[in-house]
């Protein structure tokens, strides 16, 4: 069990909705996660090309977010200078 299923399976309360931005966690810790009764649907599941194409699992972990959990990030203020954004 890792830091972040601790802090979660030993909070008193959590928020209704509880977002991951970023993640670079592993396929088992997404399903981990999502099995968990306390706290498995309330996750949701974000991912930044910025941020995350540094990783070659990024594609596995993304493939394991179940689709209704998953979120695409940007960080950009603005879509000025993105191809095809005008």
């Amino acid at each position: 069990q890792g830091d972040l299923q601790k802090i979660l399976g030993e909070a008193e309360a959590l928020p209704p909705t509880i977002y991951l931005h970023a993640f670079g966690g592993a396929v088992g810790t997404v399903q981990q996660l999502c099995r968990s009764r306390k706290y498995g649907d309330r996750l949701y599941f974000g991912f930044a090309r910025c941020v995350n194409s540094r990783s070659k699992k990024t594609p596995e972990v993304i493939a394991a977010v179940p689709r209704d959990r998953l979120l695409l990030e940007s960080d950009r203020g603005s879509a000025a200078g993105i191809t095809g954004s005008g």
